[in-house]
């Protein structure tokens, strides 16, 4: 038995200075990175300053997005969670959950366009835009958020609903069904992998999600996101139709993040350890029908890992979109729309 403890105290020892080793090494990488670029720019006379942005920008307000409000969470400590909503209560809820780093807006153009016969919210998740910010690290932890967006669904007077998530949305999204399959009729996640396929993920795949490893740092990745005028946010436009974000979406999200600050969204990866090298008990399947919808022009989350997540769901497919990267749903609004409307009708 002492040999046992012993053998398990070594081998979570070896997984600790693993995971700081690959830290130190990826945030060494990435601050030289950036600092290269800082240098480039100054040379290049480009330096910009951040400019205040005291009041939001006119696409927030716009009516044909909705109409905002907040829910109180009273099962959560009175968390407060911001939304928007369209379409017709009693109608089908469709709940969108944004990824990083983004915010409710990021779901505009389903907003607008399939709220005839559904009830459409999407929400500022917890610890962004103008929903609540707990202080506490660990309340960022997958399993608090995705308990958050169940008590959400709730909230509304639903007793469940179609699930949709992007990105982060996406890993609260299967945590909530995996978690809470009752109050999910059905699941569909947009361009992030399931937890499982990272046994057999790829090195290229595992190379793509080095940054996260930097975004374990205190303070310098917040620093370096909110330098230059949030330069950092500019990579959403390089999506492959950049005509779907136009400068005026670029202050909505650089609005967005000079208000709230990137600390608490930064907080959901630094519960990764926690979440991926902690986690005990059996495995489970996802259970509700599932759709993965997958940009193919995806450089963070490639192809592969959506088609291996596959083997974590009970019932599941996954579409492709071409000519779409990261976040189909607003690189290719169309195709995406009547994608996730013949899921939901099927």
């Amino acid at each position: 038995l002492f040999k046992i403890k012993m053998a398990s105290a070594f081998q979570i020892l070896c997984k600790r200075l693993s995971y700081y080793c690959l830290v130190l090494a990826c945030s060494a990488m990435y601050i030289f990175s950036y600092f290269v670029n800082l240098v480039r720019l100054f040379v290049n006379g480009k330096r910009c300053i951040t400019k205040n942005r005291a009041s939001p920008p006119s696409c927030l307000v716009k009516p044909e997005l909705g109409v905002h409000g907040y829910l109180t969470l009273k099962n959560r400590n009175d968390l407060k969670i911001h939304y928007v909503a369209k379409g017709k209560p009693g109608n089908p809820l469709v709940l969108f959950l944004h990824g990083f780093p983004e915010f409710w807006y990021s779901w505009r153009f389903q907003l607008q366009d399939l709220s005839d016969d559904l009830y459409v919210i999407a929400v500022d998740m917890t610890g962004y835009g103008d929903s609540s910010k707990p202080q506490n690290l660990d309340r960022y932890h997958v399993n608090e958020i995705a308990e958050d967006m169940k008590e959400v669904i709730l909230e509304l007077g639903y007793n469940s609903c179609i699930l949709v998530g992007h990105d982060w949305g996406g890993v609260v999204s299967f945590s909530v069904a995996h978690n809470f399959p009752e109050v999910v009729n059905k699941l569909v996640v947009v361009n992030v992998p399931h937890s499982r396929s990272f046994k057999k993920a790829s090195f290229k795949q595992l190379w793509c999600f080095t940054y996260i490893y930097f975004f374990q740092l205190p303070f310098i990745p917040e620093w370096i996101l909110s330098s230059n005028d949030f330069s950092l946010l500019n990579y959403i436009k390089s999506m492959a139709n950049s005509n779907n974000f136009t400068a005026s979406d670029l202050e909505a999200y650089k609005y967005c993040f000079q208000k709230g600050g990137f600390t608490f969204p930064l907080n959901y990866y630094r519960n990764l350890y926690n979440q991926v090298y902690t986690s005990r008990g059996p495995f489970k399947k996802i259970v509700p029908p599932t759709l993965l919808i997958w940009g193919v022009n995806d450089p963070i989350c490639l192809l592969e890992s959506g088609r291996l997540s596959l083997e974590a769901l009970e019932n599941g497919k996954i579409e492709c979109i071409e000519n779409a990267s990261h976040a189909p749903h607003y690189d290719q609004p169309k195709v995406f729309n009547s994608t996730l409307m013949k899921f939901i009708s099927s």
